[in-house]
């Protein structure tokens, strides 16, 4: 498969941006929404785009350490078992090591995904819409941005086989992400459109057919289970299981209590601190 093929296939869902001029027309005319139903519709729309910018949240660190530590961090085991760093040999450091090029894209991303849940405070303003699905347009083009430039590692036989597999590993966490673009564009044109058609009686809520419920419902659960899937998988899930079992080799919990548990997501925050994923900013 070519980088153009790979790029086609999953961002397949280019044709629903808002260069559709009948979307920006249907955004354009929120203004006839009631009050309201404007907050109600500001409501909604902060639910489901909530859900997908924390599962992209989880995808973007997930990248940020494979690119920042594409050998794994045992490959600077001095930092991690708090060892002197004069005792490791010049050869056990690789160029890798010193991160990549796109790192800098990957925070910037992460970057548009904070701005964006800040966003979604000021679910009172009428214009809520228009800004968060700009903000989402953005982060959508970031992240194509980000694959046609890494898609390299796939075409060229000459380029680094280690970032490769980084990046084969993470081609269905990049599916996942504008598979659920487009249907976080789809649902939001379609509550835009119900809300104008119905949502003008400031003395009512606006009509929700049970379909349009069953996309939404569907929508935030299906980013729920990416970032279940995402978490289970994780390096950071595989080093926590570890420790408990050495501490409770009897465990009865399944992986998704597990990673649902206080106890794992102190852990992994603290990891992530530890790999300093969050101390680079543009």
């Amino acid at each position: 498969m070519n980088r153009s093929s790979i790029i086609i296939q999953l961002r397949e869902n280019k044709q629903f941006s808002f260069e559709n001029p009948e979307k920006l027309t249907m955004i354009k005319l929120v203004g006839h929404i009631s009050p309201l139903n404007q907050t109600l519709l500001n409501k909604i729309i902060a639910e489901m785009v909530q859900s997908f910018l924390k599962a992209t949240l989880e995808f973007n660190e997930e990248l940020l350490e494979g690119f920042m530590y594409p050998r794994g961090i045992y490959s600077l085991l001095h930092k991690y078992n708090h060892e002197n760093p004069d005792k490791s040999e010049a050869h056990d450091f690789k160029v890798h090591d010193l991160g990549h090029a796109q790192i800098l894209d990957i925070i910037n991303i992460r970057r548009v995904i904070l701005k964006t849940q800040h966003a979604l405070l000021n679910v009172e303003d009428r214009d809520f819409a228009l800004v968060i699905q700009n903000l989402c347009k953005k982060l959508e083009f970031l992240v194509y941005e980000l694959l046609r430039n890494l898609s390299i590692y796939i075409e060229v036989p000459r380029c680094s086989k280690l970032y490769k597999v980084i990046l084969t590993e993470q081609l269905p966490n990049f599916q996942e992400f504008f598979s659920a673009y487009k249907q976080l564009n789809l649902i939001t044109n379609a509550l835009l459109e119900t809300a104008m058609k119905t949502g003008q009686d400031n003395s009512k809520y606006f009509e929700m057919d049970i379909s349009l419920s069953e996309a939404v419902t569907k929508f935030i659960k299906s980013n729920d289970k990416w970032l279940l899937n995402m978490l289970i998988n994780s390096n950071g899930f595989c080093e926590y299981q570890s420790s408990q079992i050495s501490v409770n080799p009897e465990s009865p919990l399944s992986p998704i209590k597990m990673v649902r548990s206080a106890s794992f997501k102190k852990f992994n925050q603290e990891r992530k601190n530890r790999l300093r994923l969050f101390h680079r900013s543009l």
